[in-house]
């Protein structure tokens, strides 16, 4: 009884964490892949049609980390979110895939320093999706993406198999003279603003609990 009553309880934390995910934007192709062996996929596509983003498609080949880093702009936006992406794992990579939810979070961040830079006002609707910033969290892990820094100073996202040169996108967007501060800023001034924020908001958050 035990075991049932066990089992019982995994499934229903894997059928929870589906509804966030896939309200979050989750593909079911890659949320299958947390799930237990007991929980087949028609259930797992259930509630993907009851809580998905129906923006979002159920199936379809996922993209390659080479193609989301494709242009400079690109390898920028690649760059700022999975700098927060490690951030918010640590610099030691967990093993295995990375977690969902730390994804999710590691998006909403990115989104913010997004809006906070203007980049929306010069790439509107080419922001990365959840199943980008999926692969690109996974291809980190597996080391055929990259982060480095540049001799400036800024932190840079290389691929495997990628076209364009193997070089800082944030300098050579600065030396051609297309756009200036707002790709720039992105870097890490914006990491630093969202980390005072939160450092504020937790202390804030002490401060009311102790009352």
């Amino acid at each position: 009884m035990a075991a049932a009553g066990t089992d019982e309880a995994e499934l229903l934390a894997a059928a929870d964490a589906l509804r966030r995910w896939f309200a979050a934007g989750l593909k079911p192709t890659i949320a299958r892949a947390y799930m237990p062996e007991q929980l087949p996929y028609r259930k797992i596509l259930r509630i993907y049609h009851l809580y998905g983003r129906k923006c979002v498609s159920a199936q379809g080949q996922m993209p390659v980390p080479a193609n989301i880093l494709e242009s400079r702009m690109d390898g920028i936006e690649g760059a700022v979110f999975l700098s927060v992406y490690r951030k918010l794992a640590g610099p030691e990579l967990p093993p295995g895939l990375p977690d969902p939810d730390t994804v999710i979070l590691a998006r909403r961040r990115y989104l913010e320093i997004r809006l906070a830079a203007g980049l929306d006002r010069f790439r509107e609707g080419k922001e990365l999706d959840l199943t980008e910033c999926w692969v690109l969290a996974n291809a980190l892990r597996c080391g055929t993406v990259q982060l480095r820094r540049c001799r400036r100073g800024h932190t840079y996202v290389t691929a495997d198999m990628q076209a364009r040169p193997l070089c800082c996108d944030f300098c050579s967007i600065k030396e051609s003279g297309r756009i200036n501060g707002p790709y720039i800023s992105a870097d890490s001034g914006y990491l630093r603003e969202i980390e005072e924020a939160e450092r504020k908001e937790a202390a804030e958050k002490a401060a009311d609990e102790a009352r």
